[in-house]
């Protein structure tokens, strides 16, 4: 992105004190750390790169900006890098931040937010789409699932669960438990956020113990996002400890031998009758199934193989380089 942009933006909107109990670094200095180390930091020097953190309690304010000012000894020689620290809640300060970040009536940077509540504290979703009504802005959601649900039936939450959710349909969820609740509860909050993003993509954080401790949500208007963004989960977590959804045709995602068969079938129904170019099969795969475009040659190698499938317009047999046709009987 710094090939295209002047500026790029980074906002944490519930930025935490920057380490934590344990000693762990917070989102706010794995942020930084993450763009000083990139390989090709070096070549980025003609763009602006602003860190834009907000922390409501003034104690985790305070600890954070003396671990930024520890962990940010050198930042002389990095002055492409603006970092701003703010002591308020973000439902309170999210329009006065845009002004601050570029001025009224100018086309905002690119932008990823990082909006990591804990519970619904401090979030109205309609002030939130607001602030990410932008073409090129992102948002990674924490939806902090067990929480919310613990607190479902309480008299005294009703109005800001309203306000979180911009509808009151939540409360139809009451009768639920389980799966069931924690689910109709997520597909709810990602349906309020599709009126403005074009992806999104819900990822299962599943303890070891096999427990669902929480959702987070990527939205982004952009195709390359979604792939970028599923890339990464991917990468970090291939065993399938992380899952996109429950449960995918009938099992849990890993990418093993059975979930290839059942990403062939998938491609196969999809397709079947049909002569359609590779890229059309990397949308369907990367839009329509918890899985990525690197997952893609394995089903169509197994596929041609078999006398399944056949193409035209490469050079090599099960290999599909851009521009294969590929032909489902």
């Amino acid at each position: 992105m710094y090939q295209r942009n002047k500026r790029i933006i980074y906002l944490d909107a519930f930025a935490g004190p920057g380490v934590y109990t344990g000693g762990e670094q917070g989102s706010p200095l794995i942020a930084l750390k993450t763009l000083i180390t990139h390989k090709v930091f070096p070549k980025m020097g003609g763009t602006e790169f602003w860190f834009v953190f907000i922390e409501e309690d003034k104690s985790r304010y305070q600890r954070l900006e003396q671990e930024i000012a520890t962990f940010w000894q050198k930042k002389d020689e990095h002055s492409n890098i603006k970092i701003d620290v703010i002591n308020d809640e973000f439902i309170n300060i999210a329009q006065d931040v845009l002004n601050k970040i570029e001025p009224k009536g100018a086309t905002l940077a690119p932008a990823f937010a990082f909006i990591d509540p804990y519970g619904w504290k401090g979030i109205t979703l309609n002030q939130m789409m607001q602030f990410v009504s932008f073409d090129k802005w992102e948002i990674l959601f924490t939806f902090m699932v067990e929480y919310i649900s613990r607190f479902l039936d309480k008299p005294d939450t009703q109005k800001s669960l309203r306000d979180y959710f911009d509808t009151d349909k939540y409360s139809e969820f009451g009768s639920l438990s389980g799966i069931e609740r924690r689910k109709s509860l997520r597909d709810l909050f990602v349906a309020q956020l599709e009126s403005s993003f074009r992806h999104i993509t819900p990822f299962e954080m599943v303890s070891n113990r096999g427990k669902t401790e929480y959702f987070l949500i990527h939205g982004t208007r952009n195709i390359k996002g979604l792939e970028v963004m599923k890339d990464v989960m991917w990468m970090l977590d291939p065993t399938g400890n992380f899952r996109f959804e429950t449960r995918w045709m009938g099992r849990q995602v890993l990418f093993g031998s059975e979930i290839i068969q059942d990403l062939k079938n998938a491609i196969f129904e999809k397709f079947e009758g049909r002569e359609v170019s590779i890229s059309d099969i990397e949308k369907f795969v990367l839009t329509d199934t918890p899985y990525t475009i690197k997952h893609v040659r394995k089903p169509l190698k197994e596929m041609e193989t078999e006398g399944i499938i056949s193409a035209t317009n490469r050079q090599r047999k099960r290999t599909y380089p851009s521009g294969t046709r590929i032909r489902f009987p």
